[in-house]
């Protein structure tokens, strides 16, 4: 009889344990589709990429912009979107927010089919658990429909 009761307190502690994590996994999922909608559902260019300068993550307006899929751009970088000069000036940005581990906002030209836009970049250091950058997430938003002339961008701390 003992053995019975001993069995019945394991199965409901098992139980129990089961119902609690379905409800944290229920919770992640509702959080990461929240967030999801958030990233989806603005103008704002976002993007992900890890210290390499290869892509974790894009949203839909950037997908629509430049013509590619999130699925389509893991594991590639700005050279697979962007002749080499544009490319090399994104990830000098990128390694110098990874480099100093600091916010950096940046003036961004890059080229979309109907010519050169201007776009203010909001570039954040993602960091680990010990404070190590692991990836810069951008938020690029597009300042003027045409970019006109030639120049550099600009570089704001923020």
């Amino acid at each position: 009889m003992r053995s019975a009761s001993h069995l019945r307190s394991a199965n409901l502690l098992l139980t129990q344990e089961v119902v609690e994590r379905r409800k944290a996994e229920d919770a992640l999922q509702q959080s990461q589709a929240l967030l999801r909608s958030v990233i989806d559902n603005t103008t704002a260019v976002i993007y992900v990429k890890q210290c390499d300068g290869r892509y974790l993550l894009i949203n839909r307006q950037h997908e629509k912009l430049f013509h590619v899929t999130n699925e389509a751009m893991q594991e590639k970088t700005d050279y697979a979107l962007f002749p080499q000069h544009i490319a090399d000036a994104l990830r000098a940005n990128d390694v110098r927010v990874l480099t100093t581990g600091t916010t950096i906002e940046f003036e961004e030209v890059v080229p979309h089919s109907d010519g050169m836009h201007i776009y203010i970049s909001l570039k954040v250091p993602l960091c680990d658990a010990t404070g190590t950058p692991y990836a810069v997430c951008g938020l690029s938003t597009d300042r003027a429909s045409h970019y006109e002339s030639g120049g550099e961008g600009a570089e704001r701390h923020a």
